[in-house]
């Protein structure tokens, strides 16, 4: 009895041990299968479902862009966007409907929606002169993004799933070059999260309700403010520099009710909000000068912490979380080739 009792304590010590060493995470990489594998060419992930599919676009070795789709299970499907080349996916919901943009045979940029039969959509906003850009979709088949008029002004746009276009164009949004409406999220109920940019070139976050109703908002002390993020239930995720500085960048998460909290990664002086969950949990990606950029993660009680990555690593992003709480991005080696990750 004292020799299975000091068996299994030594089991259990053992065990605790093991995950304490690893934070009870894993992480994963992987390519593309036709990914280059020279500098600046490499894999790309995107967003990923709560099931664990991954989408993004790869670099071949002539610095061409591909979209691909993993699989929980680890598969790559390869695709092409037809009409359209340098495709890049930048969204995918629940039921694996994916979202991005290409160039077409007249290097307009136009967006694209691709069904998880592998059926496409080619999209192109009302009002655009030259660039259409899905960034979101949810669940009902709502898309989201920004188009670019005549003027150079950006537009903000909501596609129903019966494919009716509404423009996004926040309160005070200038209409000149440069200024405007940018739309990058979008919730469950079809609320959309994103920035404006007004006559005097301020930056300003807002969300706009699926009614469409606006809210204006930047942090305290702000002098501009970027929302990149939104979960499915109507969490923002974003980022924001002072007023006065251009190298300190603070990150955020603004509730339902519009408190927003603020937060750093310890001895870095920018964090870059790219995916928010339901449950409060953030991914990023941070940067102090003299270093390089690193993927983070902050926990739903605050917790930050840089990603571990491979050795040799240069660099690293994350872009994108699940509901429960998996992280994608990737990371650049020292040849400069970047390759997919999954935390």
């Amino acid at each position: 009895m004292r020799h299975s009792h000091v068996r299994i304590l030594g089991i259990a010590l053992a065990t605790v041990a093991a995950l304490a060493a690893t934070d009870v995470q894993a992480l994963v990489t992987f390519d593309a299968p036709h990914a280059g594998t020279v500098e600046y060419a490499g894999t790309f992930p995107a967003a990923i479902s709560s099931r664990g599919a991954i989408a993004g676009w790869y670099r071949d070795a002539a610095t061409q862009v591909h979209p691909f789709v993993r699989d929980a299970a680890g598969v790559i499907t390869e695709f092409e966007v037809p009409g359209l080349r340098n495709a890049y996916v930048t969204g995918m919901n629940e039921s694996g409907k994916i979202v991005g943009y290409g160039l077409d045979a007249r290097s307009k940029e136009r967006g694209w929606v691709r069904d998880a039969r592998g059926r496409f959509t080619i999209l192109t906003a009302p009002g655009a002169a030259s660039i259409t850009q899905p960034y979101a979709i949810n669940d009902t088949g709502i898309i989201a993004g920004i188009y670019v008029d005549g003027h150079d002004a950006s537009h903000g746009f909501v596609r129903d799933a019966a494919g009716q276009y509404v423009t996004v164009d926040a309160p005070g949004a200038g209409q000149g070059e440069g200024q405007g409406t940018t739309v990058l999220a979008i919730d469950a109920s079809g609320a959309v999260a994103g920035s404006s940019v007004d006559r005097d070139f301020a930056v300003h976050g807002f969300v706009r309700d699926a009614a469409g109703a606006f809210t204006v908002f930047d942090p305290v002390d702000a002098g501009v403010t970027f929302a990149t993020a939104m979960s499915p239930s109507g969490l923002v995720g974003g980022s924001y520099y002072p007023t006065g500085s251009n190298s300190v960048a603070h990150a955020y998460l603004r509730d339902e009710a519009g408190t927003i909290d603020d937060f750093d990664v310890p001895g870095f002086t920018i964090a870059d909000t790219a995916a928010v969950n339901d449950a409060g949990t953030v991914a990023g990606s941070c940067f102090a000068t003299g270093q390089s950029w690193n993927a983070f993660r902050r926990s739903s009680t605050g917790r930050v912490q840089v990603l571990a990555m491979p050795a040799g690593t240069t660099q690293s992003a994350a872009t994108g979380i699940n509901a429960g709480g998996t992280i994608t991005g990737y990371q650049t080696d020292a040849d400069g080739v970047s390759h997919g990750f999954v935390y």
